[in-house]
């Protein structure tokens, strides 16, 4: 029957319009949700194998206001909702957008993250959560220049010290807001707004040398100085440029030759006030008979004054000796007390290896290293194949004034680290130069190098600016300053999240909108099955008829 025929072609055809009409809105419709969806995800995903909170995670600060700018102080932060039992890292940035970045993967218990150059130095907080994904840290802001994170150029190809400056805590005039975050090894993040205060002034500078000794007309020069490596008995020497009339945060250049190549090394400034180290006789000896032999110590760092008493921990507390000038003999790395009697503790008490030893400035430990508490935070590198440090290492901002501690918490004397470390100032102190103390920047590494390289300040010289307290005022006050901020809260380069944090409200909205459209598009292809089931059905009916 022809006109059944034609009228099933008819049928057919205009069918198959149909269901190409349906398929191909079906089809743009998931694909248009699913890149709206794509998109909200790869914006909200923490960047550099950081991931979002599997659940929930926020971090709080208390206090997040009225922080002292050039004091010594502490912020609680504390954070819920992350991975169990996971090492992590509380980092201080300040989160103005379009600033460089720095790639940090050489931290082993972080994946790489992608910082700007002013945030902190992941390892110099390390925290873990316990078993409910909970921790607690006690940390000590940063003023002034924060960053950068780790040493060599950064996005923009210049040095990350020398752009770190320009992102300081409190933050210049027309910048965001500084802020404190933690990421976990499970890569989880979440940070919160912090803000100082803005009437707060650095300590006045009357213990430090007299202006008198110095002149705001200073001839600066390098700085070279070279010691024994008591372990492979080579020479490391380290130049130091300049390393006299410095002002606060100077950026100086740190080279070196004869270190142990393609070995991990630090380079940190340090008041030379006191002595401390690792005890470097027979494991297991007893005070008694240190005091009536001698006392080795290894990794010696410092100068011992003429006379006084050294404490070593042993097995019951910390056990006090006494000794004279006479009786001690230093080199570079090692320094031996001989003619001892014992102060306090008891001669029963065991030494074990390595124990820490202290003759005056208290230490507190970093990664595993007894470190004076007037030290600056620990720049980590990585010595070349010649035994030199690369060009993207070599830069370094001298602090004037307060300079430590290393790392926050307790110390050797039993104190929070940040108020011993007030009395270890840069420069030193008048009673401390008459003892002949002074400064350096030290550079060591872990293959037993130990370079001290003096440097001298120009204390009629303003420092190098770094912030303007007035204007951090203003900063501070339009942050957000709730104290809980879930993953997300920060600004970075570009004006978006920093590489760590999650998503933010208008993310949501576009992921609904994906999510919506993906629906609708999968609808839409449900139902182009059925026009399609009659298309076929119609056809073969036609076709049928057709032959009888």
């Amino acid at each position: 029957m022809p006109g059944a025929l034609e009228l099933g072609g008819f049928v057919a055809l205009h069918m198959t319009r149909v269901v190409k009409r349906m398929v191909v809105l079906g089809a743009s419709a998931v694909a248009l949700g699913a890149g709206l969806l794509g998109t909200a995800v790869v914006a909200s995903a923490p960047a550099s194998a950081s991931t979002a909170c599997k659940v929930s995670c926020s971090v709080t600060a208390t206090p997040n206001t009225g922080i002292p700018v050039g004091k010594a102080s502490f912020v609680t932060v504390a954070g819920t909702g992350f991975a169990a039992k996971s090492p992590g890292a509380v980092i201080e940035c300040n989160t103005t957008p379009g600033q460089p970045t720095v790639t940090v993967s050489n931290f082993k218990t972080l994946p790489s993250l992608v910082l700007p150059v002013g945030c902190s130095a992941p390892g110099n907080n390390v925290v873990s959560t316990d078993a409910s994904g909970a921790f607690t840290y006690a940390l000590a802001p940063a003023t002034g220049t924060v960053g950068p994170p780790i040493g060599g150029n950064d996005s923009s190809g210049k040095p990350a010290a020398t752009d770190a400056v320009n992102y300081p805590c409190p933050p210049y005039p027309g910048q965001s807001s500084c802020a404190v975050s933690f990421v976990d090894k499970a890569g989880e993040t979440a940070s919160t707004n912090i803000a100082f205060n803005p009437t707060t002034t650095p300590p006045t500078t009357t213990t430090t040398t007299p202006a008198s000794t110095t002149t705001q007309a200073c001839n600066a020069v390098a700085q070279t100085a070279s010691a024994v490596n008591g372990t492979t008995g080579t020479t490391g020497t380290v130049t130091v440029t300049p390393g006299t009339c410095l002002v606060g945060n100077e950026p100086v250049t740190v080279t070196a030759t004869g270190l142990v190549p393609n070995s991990i090394g630090s380079i940190l400034e340090c008041n030379t006030d006191g002595s401390s180290g690792a005890y470097g006789g027979t494991a297991g000896a007893t005070v008694a008979s240190i005091a009536a032999g001698s006392l080795v110590v290894n990794k010696f760092v410092g100068k011992p004054p003429a006379t006084g008493s050294v404490t070593i921990a042993a097995s019951g507390g910390n056990a006090t000796l006494s000794y004279s000038a006479v009786n001690v003999v230093t080199s570079s790395a090692t320094a031996t007390f001989t003619g001892l009697a014992l102060v306090s503790g008891q001669g029963t008490w065991t030494v074990a290896a390595n124990a820490a030893v202290n003759q005056g400035q208290p230490t507190i430990t970093y990664l595993g290293n007894a470190i004076p508490v007037s030290c600056t935070a620990v720049k980590i590198f990585t010595t070349t194949a010649s035994g030199g440090i690369a060009p993207s290492d070599q830069a370094f901002t001298v602090v004037e004034g307060v300079t430590g501690p290393p790392t926050t918490g307790l110390d050797s004397s039993g104190n929070q680290a940040a108020a011993d470390a007030q009395n270890y100032p840069c420069p030193p102190t008048t009673a401390q130069i008459a003892a002949g103390d002074g400064c350096v920047i030290a550079v060591g590494d872990i293959a037993g190098d130990k370079v001290p390289v003096p440097i001298t300040f120009n204390t009629g010289a303003p420092p190098e600016p770094t912030t303007t307290t007035t204007a951090a005022t203003t900063a501070s006050s339009s942050a957000n300053q709730s104290g809980t901020t879930s993953a997300g809260s920060s600004t970075s380069p570009g004006g978006g999240t920093l590489a760590f944090t999650g998503s933010g409200p208008r993310l949501w909205w576009v992921a609904l909108v994906g999510i919506m459209l993906v629906v609708l598009g999968g609808i839409l292809l449900v139902m182009a099955d059925l026009p399609r089931r009659l298309v076929r059905l119609a056809a073969n009916k036609a076709r049928t008829r057709g032959r009888d």
